[in-house]
């Protein structure tokens, strides 16, 4: 049987690692770090949102069916290992984590991973949109982002050849209308104005 290691910050049944499992396929772990903790200074309202969080998305996956390997270890790394020297699952999987060195750990431990599927623009995804320009527009890439994941976007409003849709209201942003400077002889800013209808 596979394990699927899920992190503090995955805590999702929708993640790459997870979404298509169900119970009887696969364990799941999550590992409650000490080291990790000890790292920074946490607002203890913040920790224990965090460990109650692990701790309930475990419920919910035992309650699904799924078999959950909670456990507590000094690292993750020794977290990890000491499943592994357990239950000596045929694999580890888990999403790429947020971090460089998140990924490096992984890959140290031999952990196999999914795509990270909680990002708007995955960064593979940036590196093909960048490769070959010799200009990195803001304007650019946000026009590319609501193109591809169809954000804002008319399809009853299309271009000259009639293939792209174009921004809802025809026009990509209103940055030329926003400029106006604040007031220099005390009066009041300006109210700003409501899109829709308002309060009723």
């Amino acid at each position: 049987m596979e394990t699927v290691w899920v992190l503090g910050d995955q805590l999702n049944r929708h993640i790459s690692s997870l979404s298509d499992r169900r119970p009887g396929e696969c364990r799941v772990l999550l590992v409650h770090s000490e080291a990790k903790v000890a790292s920074k200074r946490w607002h203890r309202q913040r920790l224990h949102l965090v460990l109650s969080a692990m701790a309930h998305f475990a419920d919910e996956l035992r309650a699904e069916g799924f078999e959950v390997d909670e456990r507590r270890a000094p690292t993750l790394a020794a977290g990890v290992k000491a499943h592994v020297a357990e239950f000596a699952p045929d694999r580890v999987v888990a999403m790429e984590p947020m971090s460089w060195d998140g990924r490096r750990l992984m890959s140290d431990l031999g952990v196999d991973r999914t795509t990270n599927n909680q990002f708007l623009c995955h960064y593979d995804d940036f590196a093909e949109w960048a490769t070959g320009r010799k200009s990195f527009k803001m304007e650019d890439f946000y026009r590319w982002q609501r193109t591809r994941l169809d954000i804002l976007m008319d399809h009853d409003l299309m271009d000259h050849d009639a293939s792209k849709p174009q921004p809802v209201g025809g026009k990509w942003n209103f940055d030329h209308e926003n400029r106006e400077p604040p007031p220099k002889d005390g009066r009041a800013w300006p109210h700003p104005k409501m899109v829709g209808p308002g309060p009723r």
